[in-house]
Formats: C-alpha cells, sequence, structure tokens
C-alpha cells in the first residue's frame, strides 16, 4: 500500500493530476483492463476514470488495446494499455526538467524584485 500511494505521489510531481496517476498506476499494474476495473480498484468515479484515461491517450501513455464484444446487445466494452514505459518514463522526466526551468525562472524574478542590500 505504501509503494501504491509513494508511486502516486511521484506520478503527481512530475504533472499527473490524481487521478492521471490513479489510473496509470493501475495500467502499469496490470498491463491492461477496462475503465471499470480502474474504478473498482483505485475507488474512483466513471467520469474520473474516463476523463483521465482520455487525457492519458492524448499524452500518449495509454492506448485503447482492443474492445470486447459484450455478449447481445450493447456497445463493446473498450480495453486499455499503457503504451512504452521508455516513452512514459522520458516524458515524466522532461515535465519535470520544464518545471524546474519555470522555477529557476521564478527565483530570478523573485530576486529582481527584492534585490539583495548591501
Amino acid at each position: 500500500m505504501k509503494q501504491k500511494e509513494e508511486m502516486i505521489s511521484i506520478m503527481e510531481g512530475c504533472g499527473l493530476s490524481r487521478v492521471q496517476a490513479r489510473c496509470l498506476y493501475f495500467l502499469l499494474e496490470v498491463k491492461n483492463c477496462e475503465a471499470q476495473d480502474i474504478e473498482r480498484a483505485m475507488n474512483l468515479r466513471q467520469p474520473e476514470v474516463s476523463s483521465g484515461l482520455r487525457e492519458l491517450m492524448e499524452k500518449g501513455f495509454v492506448q485503447l488495446h482492443s474492445k470486447i464484444k459484450c455478449e447481445g446487445k450493447g456497445r463493446p466494452r473498450n480495453l486499455y494499455a499503457v503504451q512504452k514505459t521508455s516513452q512514459i518514463h522520458a516524458m515524466l522526466k522532461k515535465n519535470l526538467l520544464d518545471r524546474q526551468k519555470e522555477i529557476e525562472k521564478r527565483m530570478k524574478d523573485i530576486d529582481k524584485l527584492f534585490p539583495r542590500e548591501a
């Protein structure tokens, strides 16, 4: 449990939202699953999971793996999977580097606002 929360916290620190981090963590653990599986396992609501998965797909972290046909009538269910973990690793590191540059810029701006007294 501690490792799970630590991993989710790291992903949030790299720029993912809480929901995105929880969805991605679960997918990394199980390799592929339906949105309902994430809802149950991560204690998230359906709209949260849907938007989190959509955003992760836009980032290129998650892909629609396949569609599962339902018996009888009904829409097929989507099966989601993680894209290449090396790509996720690189993008999360880039997010951190971008944030670091932004922090350094803001620190210089603060120095300009409050010059050191002699």
